[in-house]
């Protein structure tokens, strides 16, 4: 129960985040950030490389890091991307688990299993509160951690954007 009230609350802030505007803000806790203009598939971006425990990604120019418990968001307007390591000592098969509570809270598309960075993926897409929400989950380490990618855009499909900075990762 605790796992399913803190997965929402994760998500109800992230949209919540998602929708503000103002002010460029940037925090640093524990991640290296360094200007780069490549990705590790040397696809020219534009961006700020940023490092993680676990991850590196660049951050595109115009779009605002913010660190979160366990990774970071990424966002611009109303989309944003979320990557973040979630929970300890979890089982092999709560990944799926977690896209079908997905699905069923919020009528999701049947579970897809999709390869990134390495990893093989569970992965759903639904709409919430008026965005297109695409979430992926995997195992990660030898923890118990579950890595969950969230993406909210406007439309069904991944922006060139949100894209670029998924094929920008680099798990370690």
């Amino acid at each position: 129960m605790k796992r399913i009230f803190t997965g929402l609350l994760v998500f109800v802030l992230m949209i919540g985040l998602a929708s503000c505007g103002g002010e460029k803000t940037t925090t640093n806790n524990t991640t290296n950030e360094t200007p780069k203009s490549e990705n590790a598939s040397t696809k020219k971006i534009k961006g700020t490389e940023v490092e993680t425990d676990f991850m590196t990604i660049t951050v595109l120019d115009g779009w605002t890091k913010w660190d979160v418990t366990g990774g970071i968001q990424i966002y611009k307007g109303t989309e944003a991307l979320q990557i973040a390591l979630e929970g300890e000592n979890q089982s092999e098969g709560y990944p799926k688990i977690f896209i079908e509570q997905a699905i069923s809270a919020y009528e999701g598309e049947p579970i897809e299993e999709v390869s990134m960075w390495g990893k093989d993926f569970y992965m759903t897409r639904y709409e919430a509160s008026g965005t297109h929400q695409t979430h992926y989950a995997t195992m990660y380490g030898d923890e118990g951690k579950m890595l969950v990618v969230k993406a909210n855009t406007k439309t069904r499909e991944l922006t060139p954007d949100i894209k670029a900075m998924m094929d920008s990762v680099v798990l370690k």
